[in-house]
């Protein structure tokens, strides 16, 4: 055993390495032993030493992972300031990413009704079906994607609860919703059309149908764009809008094949978005642009309008009322994402500058 001194002096230096750095890698030791000497209790006795030092630190890995995760989830329940803004999801990833966090957005809100109902509600004089409900709703595990949601599957496309107290709309026309595939679902309002209307389609970009223009229009913003209210929507069957930000669109909008679709607009209206965003406020949300499309189709060709699309905007007023409610009454808590957002009796208030590092 003299010839193997020097040997077990490095092996022992290699796993004295290893387990100081917690590495649960293995594979150099293991190498190093192959091109040990032919000393059968000799190359066993390593090979046994090194699988345990394997074993004790992946297990000091999953110690440090546990851990890691109960003092994270501490750390959010004892937190009263850093509360999220919206029912939908902020992070980056979908079922199993970073916007599934361990706490829902709002499952710390001590918010009821009252709370729902504002002195300046701009959604007070419209059809909106009840949304006590979803007050009531707790964060639960979708069946088919194994994402935890609240209100609705945002990935599944589904609502959450009871499903009889959810309304449904029947359109005029057919939608289809051509979402930038770069643009999370979690954060598009124009899952809430699909939620609560059979006539809405949402597909992904590049998948574009292939339209008949003279019976198909693309809802959008251009110098040739005509008002929805001046033109003739008797032979149109299809509308089509677009569900990206802003820099992300014109992508679309220049694809060939929609070319040759009739562009057409509607009246300037002022957006009530609770995401921050660089332009102005008369850019809407999806599901606001498509509201208030099917609103002016109806004063127009179903006059008198009596409410009968203001259910499109079920989801999006109750994610309104339910910020303004809780800011307005925890004012302690600053409203970060847009200035002056919140609707404080006579109260203004204004997004505090975040100091440039030098």
């Amino acid at each position: 055993m003299r010839s193997a001194k020097p040997h077990i002096a490095e092996f022992i230096t290699r796993v004295s390495s290893t387990t100081l750095s917690r590495n649960t890698n293995t594979y150099s030791l293991n190498t190093y032993i192959s091109s040990l000497p032919h000393n059968y209790l000799f190359k066993r006795f390593c090979s046994t030493l090194s699988n345990n030092t394997h074993i004790h630190t992946q297990q000091h890995q999953e110690e440090k992972t546990k851990k890691s995760i109960t003092n994270t989830a501490n750390k959010l329940r004892m937190s009263d300031t850093k509360v999220p803004t919206t029912g939908e999801s902020e992070g980056e990833g979908e079922a199993s990413g970073s916007s599934e966090r361990v706490l829902s957005q709002f499952e710390r809100l001590q918010i009821d009704k009252d709370d729902l109902e504002l002195p300046e509600d701009p959604y007070e004089s419209f059809a909106i079906a009840p949304q006590g409900h979803l007050l009531e709703l707790e964060r639960t595990l979708c069946a088919k994607c194994k994402g935890y949601r609240k209100y609705f599957c945002y990935s599944c496309l589904k609502p959450l609860g009871p499903l009889e107290l959810v309304p449904q709309v029947k359109l005029p026309l057919h939608v289809d919703v051509l979402h930038h595939p770069k643009e999370l679902l979690s954060k598009s309002t124009a899952v809430h059309a699909k939620l609560l209307s059979p006539d809405v389609s949402l597909l992904d970009y590049p998948d574009i149908p292939d339209y008949k223009p003279e019976e198909t229009v693309l809802l959008y913003p251009t110098e040739d764009s005509v008002s929805v209210s001046e033109l003739d929507l008797t032979k149109i069957k299809n509308v089509v809008f677009i569900d990206s930000q802003w820099h992300n669109a014109k992508k679309i909008l220049n694809d060939p094949r929609l070319q040759h679709i009739p562009r057409v607009k509607i009246n300037a209206q002022k957006t009530l978005f609770w995401r921050h965003q660089r332009l102005g406020d008369d850019h809407l949300a999806t599901i606001e642009a498509i509201y208030y499309f099917f609103r002016e189709f109806g004063e127009k060709h179903e006059s008198p309008y009596q409410g009968q699309y203001d259910n499109l905007l079920y989801y999006y007023s109750f994610l309104y009322r339910l910020i303004q409610g809780y800011y307005r009454k925890n004012k302690h808590i600053t409203f970060s994402k847009k200035d002056n957002y919140i609707k404080y009796e006579g109260v203004k208030t204004k997004r505090k500058k975040k100091k440039k590092k030098k």
